[in-house]
């Protein structure tokens, strides 16, 4: 079984085995696919960031006047103190992001705004208990730096567990880690639609649970109060998107919005005629019929008169 990016539509992905090939949302994560290079532009975003914070506002400043101040030192602080070290908190927390979306089954990213900020709020946990796995790792580090320099530290006071250091680290790896989730949901979108690939079922659910079904089966999705349901000729079923993001997730030479509340499969078109006030009916194979306006229609039209969608009879 293999991941496989679908070009109908971007951000839409197959899962591709013997026997079938099933729309999804799920992507393949850009840190297994060793694109760590993002982990360094994370890292001196946000020490750039704090540094201009807590160092360069006009309040903060006094240090450049400093007896020991010196360029070269500035320099070195920034770079190996900073960078480098925290190079290794981002590498880790990177690495977290990775398992804990794994863990936690956050294999569909999101489409819309509202769906991403519900995604992303599923990872603050993780970014608040980071620093118990992250501190040993980067503070001694930082402790072995200090002590190559000449310094005399106290591992265990100044490096060590402890409230004061939770807290400075708390908003760094809250920042870095919503730019790490923001990088991998972007450039896991750019990736869906590297490879095309015809995708030819959707993941739906019923009473008895979820189940793929063909597509082409689907004659037409209708929302009906806040849910989204899919009709084939036998079965209803719900789907787990929107009419919105299924509009652009299917195949628009064979699924067109009949009104703000349908998408229709034109496989099933059947035949249309005029109702009243500029509107028709259009109606499908099995007598399901939908109110349409001309604009609409003209673009229905358009499409059955492209030959891309030949109704079943």
């Amino acid at each position: 079984m293999e991941w496989i990016a679908s070009g109908a539509k971007p951000y839409l992905l197959c899962l591709k085995s013997d026997n079938f090939v099933a729309v999804d949302l799920r992507i393949a994560s850009i840190w297994p696919q060793r694109r760590w290079e993002f982990v360094p532009v994370v890292t001196a975003v946000v020490v750039l960031f704090f540094l201009l914070v807590s160092y360069f506002t006009p309040a903060n400043m006094n240090w450049l006047t400093s007896p020991g101040f010196s360029w070269s030192n500035l320099i070195r602080f920034v770079v190996l103190d900073q960078f480098v070290v925290e190079l290794i908190t981002f590498f880790i927390l990177a690495w977290l992001v990775t398992h804990y979306r794994k863990a936690l089954g956050l294999q569909h990213y999101p489409l819309g705004l509202r769906q991403f900020v519900h995604y992303l709020v599923r990872f603050l946990p993780l970014f608040a208990m980071a620093f118990f796995v992250i501190n040993p790792f980067t503070q001694t580090a930082r402790y072995l730096l200090h002590w190559v320099q000449g310094e005399s530290p106290d591992y265990w006071h100044d490096y060590f567990y402890s409230l004061r250091l939770y807290l400075i680290y708390l908003t760094p790896l809250t920042l870095g880690g919503v730019l790490l989730v923001v990088l991998d949901v972007y450039y896991g979108r750019q990736a869906a639609s590297a490879t095309p690939q015809k995708c030819t079922t959707l993941e739906v659910a019923d009473s008895s649970g979820k189940a793929w079904v063909p597509l082409e089966s689907i004659r037409y999705f209708e929302r009906k109060e806040r849910k989204v349901l899919a009709t084939t000729e036998s079965n209803t079923y719900r789907v787990s998107h929107t009419l919105s993001e299924l509009e652009s997730m299917l195949m628009e030479e064979t699924f067109v919005r009949a009104n703000r509340s349908v998408i229709v499969n034109l496989r099933y078109f059947n035949n249309y005629s005029f109702w009243e006030n500029d509107k028709f009916v259009l109606r499908l194979i099995g007598g399901k019929e939908f109110i349409i306006s001309r604009d609409r229609l003209k673009k229905i039209k358009a499409s059955l008169s492209s030959g891309n969608s030949s109704a079943l009879h």
